[in-house]
């Protein structure tokens, strides 16, 4: 189940990515730059957070890599509804990323053991 929702976070970091104004925006400098390194951050952190719960050596460092995971996602959340109220984002793409967003995070709640919460 890792795997599946680790290729479903490969593809929301290539959709996000390639992106105009979140994508290109970094390298052209676009304006708000710092909201747009904050949703690639988010991004980074997420991804590496899921990578590195596939290879934990126990259930408690799994349980706290997923949930650190599922904290960056909300807050990519965020990071994206500011670049959509800043019209970096447009709010059909928005909805969009956000829906996956949320899946991804139900998808990490039915692998947690509960017995760590």
């Amino acid at each position: 189940m890792l795997e599946a929702i680790n290729r479903s976070m490969v593809e929301l970091v290539a959709d996000i990515g390639s992106t105009d104004g979140i994508g290109s925006g970094v390298m052209a400098g676009a304006s708000p730059d710092n909201l747009v390194f904050a949703i690639h951050n988010h991004l980074g952190n997420a991804f590496q957070l899921l990578d590195s719960s596939v290879g934990a050596i126990n259930a408690s460092e799994q349980y706290l890599a997923c949930k650190s995971a599922q904290k960056e996602l909300d807050e990519l959340a965020g990071s994206l509804f500011r670049a959509q109220q800043n019209d970096i984002l447009s709010e059909r793409l928005f909805l969009r990323f956000n829906a996956r967003i949320r899946s991804l995070i139900d998808q990490i709640s039915d692998i947690i053991d509960t017995e760590y919460s």
